[in-house]
């Protein structure tokens, strides 16, 4: 028996969801599949590729700011039209990480986008400018 990878499990289950009103059915139907083929041990991965299938057809980019402190509101808008700038997206989902160890600035993660705006990244410019 072929044994199906979680991205196929993912992509029916989005197509299923699409073509019906009745979710929880389909989500029932679906559980009890994986469960009758012993696939129940993919569920997660089937979750994140589902996840994953549901914000590029959706036009959503999940976004990780690290920062020393929580960010406020005017922050969070910055950086999201940050990332609209970069990647024409029509929403944008911050995931927020508190580092007390980080001097200040911020790290912003998404997409194959690594910003790295901490003071400590711009002190290390700094002494590499001095070292040239």
């Amino acid at each position: 028996m072929i044994k199906l990878k979680p991205k196929i499990y993912a992509q029916a289950l989005y197509l299923a969801c699409q073509e019906t009103a009745e979710i929880d059915l389909t989500l029932h139907n679906f559980f009890k599949l994986l469960a009758k083929h012993n696939r129940l041990g993919l569920l997660k991965a089937v979750i994140k590729e589902f996840i994953e299938i549901y914000n590029k057809e959706k036009s959503i980019t999940d976004v990780y700011v690290s920062s020393a402190y929580a960010l406020d509101n005017k922050s969070k808008e910055a950086i999201v039209d940050l990332v609209k700038q970069i990647k024409p997206v029509k929403q944008v989902e911050i995931s927020e990480t508190i580092e007390p160890d980080m001097l200040g600035g911020v790290k912003i993660n998404f997409a194959d986008f690594r910003i790295d705006a901490t003071l400590k990244r711009k002190l290390q410019l700094i002494k590499n400018n001095f070292n040239k």
